[in-house]
């Protein structure tokens, strides 16, 4: 694969996992743990983009590696087989670690070099070991994987941190007990391990872990069921959370990020499933970046990468305000704008089609907080003034009163339950913004520029859009549908 367009990467043998992106000399690499499909022991995945809009597939970094090792034991190979981070410094070398077990077993650090990140041609180093003493602060157990490697400008040295537990106490066990580990590294070779960190307000095992800087202050981020963020002014904490831990919520996993100089950005994944409910099976899809920021200093905000403007720029003619099946007569439009009103009756507006890949923008604002705004997409009826039923397809659910929005597949005469949720603050005749992706299969929903919404919906279909309004007046701001510029087979979804 080379010079691609494609919003949700999956490679054609395995499945995506916890990225580990960096940035050099103009590229953004976007390493992977790759879960191959056929048994294959998990290695990693890279792809490299200059824009993220034209993208090229390399090889497993570690390939060579392996085959080079035929003839030496699996356990001595100390190929990755978890998630690290690549380290790139200012000679161009990339520096890629990773936990793994030497020939007798024992959990280390390691440590492996390329000179053009696509192929790491040395054995991994061992850096340093899981320290095996009662008073070391870990926990001897599995769970001491996940390193991430960055340079502290204030103290001159080299830190990584790792997802870790604390030893469990004899008269209250825990089998959480997360910490995050940390060593030290004054040339990326010679590595100490530290005792962990001190953490106040986090009693969960953190995977990913992750410490950079953001202006003044600095940031962690750690999975727990969803990417979570917290600040802090010192390296050495107090870790303070904002108004919103995860602004990408449930199912955007175990993201990491990259910074290019002049903005961040942030890389997750979505997981397979096999039904419209809550299950989740490891292994899928690359998400779309995001670019992040905090405001007030604390609270993470992110929103799709600004190169989807190029990529999705074909506006779909058929989807105005002027072009809307109106059902009932709740329903006016002036300029581009749909005005609805419950009271009256009739709620409402339809488009008979929608494309399977799409990005849909408008503004929508609601006068009264007990109103729900209903967003059904890929529905299966046909629309007329006659008929304004819908049948199947899924319906974003924006519940003012309940301060929620929700995602449902929809049936006309029975109920489901949330496949997706998030909470939003709405106020009075205040317009929300909503983004939304849609890619056979995949829905990313970005509400008012700083929270997103990720999940699948097995079951989309060809069909059409439709706006819905109750117990509240509303209004649809420039609604617009925007189809890919050269869609391709090359957008791959599992």
């Amino acid at each position: 694969m080379d010079e691609l367009k494609f919003l949700h990467f999956c490679p054609d043998d395995g499945y995506f996992g916890d990225p580990m992106p960096v940035y050099h000399n103009g590229i953004y690499h976007i390493y992977y743990t790759k879960l191959y499909r056929g048994g294959k022991p998990m290695s990693w995945g890279h792809i490299s983009t200059p824009d993220f809009i034209h993208y090229s597939e390399h090889p497993d970094p570690f390939d060579a590696l392996s085959a080079a090792a035929s003839d030496v034991p699996v356990e001595m190979r100390r190929v990755p087989f978890n998630t690290g981070c690549v380290y790139a410094d200012k000679d161009g070398i990339f520096h890629a670690f990773y936990a793994g077990r030497d020939a007798e077993g024992a959990l280390c650090m390691m440590h492996a070099r390329s000179s053009d990140g696509i192929t790491f041609s040395e054995y991994g180093e061992i850096c340093f070991y899981r320290p095996s003493a009662p008073d070391s602060g870990y926990r001897q157990d599995g769970t001491w994987r996940d390193p991430f490697v960055f340079y502290d400008d204030d103290a001159r040295l080299y830190r990584m941190v790792f997802c870790a537990k604390a030893p469990e106490a004899a008269d209250h066990p825990d089998c959480y007990a997360g910490v995050i580990g940390q060593a030290v590294s004054e040339d990326l070779e010679h590595w100490t391990c530290l005792a962990p960190m001190s953490l106040r307000g986090i009693g969960m095992t953190m995977e990913c872990p992750e410490i950079f800087r953001y202006d003044d202050r600095w940031v962690l981020i750690y999975y727990w069921h969803e990417t979570r963020f917290r600040t802090s002014e010192s390296y050495d904490g107090p870790w303070e959370r904002g108004d919103v831990i995860s602004p990408d919520r449930f199912d955007f996993m175990a993201a990491r990020h990259m910074y290019d100089g002049e903005k961040h950005y942030l890389v997750g994944w979505l997981p397979r499933r096999s039904c419209d409910c809550m299950e989740r099976i490891w292994g899928g899809n690359m998400l779309c970046v995001r670019e992040l920021s905090f405001a007030d200093g604390r609270t993470p905000q992110t929103r799709f990468v600004g190169s989807l403007e190029t990529v999705f720029s074909e506006k779909d003619p058929a989807v105005t305000a002027e072009n809307a099946v109106l059902c009932g007569p709740g329903w006016r439009v002036r300029g581009d704008t749909l005005y609805a009103s419950s009271s009256i009756g009739g709620t409402m507006a339809a488009f008979p089609t929608l494309p399977d890949v799409c990005r849909i923008s408008f503004d929508i604002a609601m006068t009264d907080m007990h109103g729900l705004v209903d967003l059904f997409l890929g529905t299966h009826s046909a629309y007329s003034t006659e008929k304004e039923y819908l049948d199947e397809g899924y319906v974003l659910m924006l519940d003012a009163a309940e301060g929620m929005i929700r995602l449902r597949r929809h049936y006309m005469w029975d109920q489901r339950n949330d496949i997706a949720v998030m909470p939003y603050s709405y106020a009075p005749s205040k317009p929300i913004h909503l983004d939304i992706l849609r890619d056979r299969g995949i829905l990313e929903i970005c509400v008012d520029r700083k929270q997103t919404m990720v999940s699948r919906t097995l079951s989309d279909a060809p069909g059409g859009l439709a706006i819905s309004v109750q117990d509240t007046d509303a209004s649809v701001t420039g609604l617009a549908v925007y189809t890919m510029v050269h869609e391709s087979q090359d957008m791959q979804t599992v």
